[in-house]
């Protein structure tokens, strides 16, 4: 045994919980290890020492629950009266002040490159979802144009002003969403502590306010059903969703629901490119041209799959020739890779052969220097087209072919 004896200071510092504490002594005691204490004396070997642990391990448990409560009482103190305690800045907020002199306050600053504030863009987006009844995507591709970076940059919890590394530039077609208009933040109430995971009621406070609502021609509320891309009925499975890819710009297809002037909703399969900048059409500052497909695709899909299990003669032919096809093109892959592995390995050998001819001075330097420099450019050929073999589908280590 490597030891037989654990000492501690005091008791406490083994462990803070009652339980954790003595199952942790009964299993050291267990393998034959005594627990000692420098400040406290007790002896587990008798009754009354065990009793004596058994106070102390429960002392232990008070102690830490009496520091969370003060120190949990002492912060909700300090957000009654509107300290600001830390976490993510509401956009179109700052915090000015430090410790308890901290204090939300609303950002009048001017954001980079454009002459509009944070609480400029909230008050501009407030006033489209209500009063222009703009959708959100119509409000992105509207942000988006004027310059107003996002709210937070991608992966990050910062805000664009603040931010230091290449992030996420564009607003989604989902981020100016009505939530945003429903914070009460913005309406001069906090709710400080609804997010945490302590089952307790937020605190409420007062902060500056950014736009009056009560003023507004429509409720932030009532533009929930403004959205081109509504709520999916709890019971709409997209039976196809992320199975369809876009042959435009690869990117999936998704299933959304739109609700027109009737109370039928519509449902449709869309490029993820059509709905945000993304993939290779996002790159250029636009978004895919591809068309929306009708959510009819689902019953058309469903029949090719009833009538595969009446009649899988025709298909399953099909899928062996495309497998044949699939064998062939993969052969001759591998053999057009080997070749360019083997004219590589020769074009060392020849490095080696003009180098070994300058030394017998058979050729001249100014000679060896061309022929090197020769080699080296039908090599460098070599390589890109052997790499160029190795990542087409199908290929030994290539990507995998659909």
């Amino acid at each position: 045994m490597a030891f037989d004896t654990v000492l501690v200071y005091k008791l406490d510092r083994l462990g803070r919980d009652t339980r954790d504490t003595l199952n942790a002594v009964h299993d050291l005691e267990t393998s034959g290890v005594q627990v000692r204490s420098l400040t406290e004396p007790f002896d587990t070997t008798t009754p009354a020492g065990r009793l004596m642990l058994t106070m102390l391990a429960g002392f232990a448990r008070l102690e830490r629950d009496t520091i969370i409560e003060r120190s949990t009482d002492a912060t909700k103190r300090l957000a009654r009266d509107g300290v600001w305690l830390g976490g993510i800045v509401p956009y179109g907020y700052r915090v000015e002040g430090k410790d308890k002199d901290a204090r939300l306050v609303v950002s009048e600053e001017p954001l980079p490159g454009i002459n509009m504030t944070e609480a400029d863009v909230v008050r501009s987006i407030f006033r489209q979802l209500a009063d222009d009844r703009k959708s959100c995507p119509e409000i992105a591709d509207l942000l988006n144009g004027l310059g107003v970076p996002p709210a937070y940059a991608k992966g990050r919890s910062q805000t664009l002003e603040r931010e230091t590394e290449t992030g996420d530039s564009r607003h989604l077609a989902s981020r100016p969403h009505p939530s945003l208009a429903n914070n009460t933040t913005y309406m001069g109430l906090h709710r400080y502590g609804k997010r945490s995971k302590r089952r307790a009621e937020p605190i409420e406070r007062q902060v500056p306010q950014i736009v009056d609502v009560e003023n507004m021609g429509t409720r932030p509320e009532d533009t929930e059903n403004n959205r081109i891309i509504a709520r999916n009925p709890q019971n709409r499975q997209y039976l196809l969703r992320g199975l369809i890819k876009c042959g435009v710009c690869g990117l999936t297809y998704t299933g959304v629901g739109w609700r027109g002037t009737g109370d039928e909703m519509r449902t449709y399969y869309n490029c993820n490119g059509r709905q945000a900048y993304r993939g290779i059409y996002g790159s250029k500052d636009t978004k895919c041209p591809s068309k929306a497909i009708s959510g009819d695709i689902e019953d058309q899909v469903w029949s090719d799959i009833v009538e595969f299990g009446r009649n899988p003669g025709a298909i399953l032919e099909e899928l062996a020739q495309a497998q044949q096809r699939k064998t062939v093109d993969r052969d001759r892959l591998n053999a057009e890779t080997n070749r360019l592995e083997r004219a590589i390995q020769h074009k060392t050998t020849e490095r080696d052969q003009v180098i070994g001819w300058a030394r017998r001075l058979k050729i001249s330097e100014a000679d060896m220097d061309g022929q090197l420099g020769q080699i080296q450019l039908e090599e460098a050929e070599l390589k890109r087209n052997w790499s160029a073999s190795r990542n087409r589908p199908g290929a030994p280590g290539g990507q995998a072919s659909n």
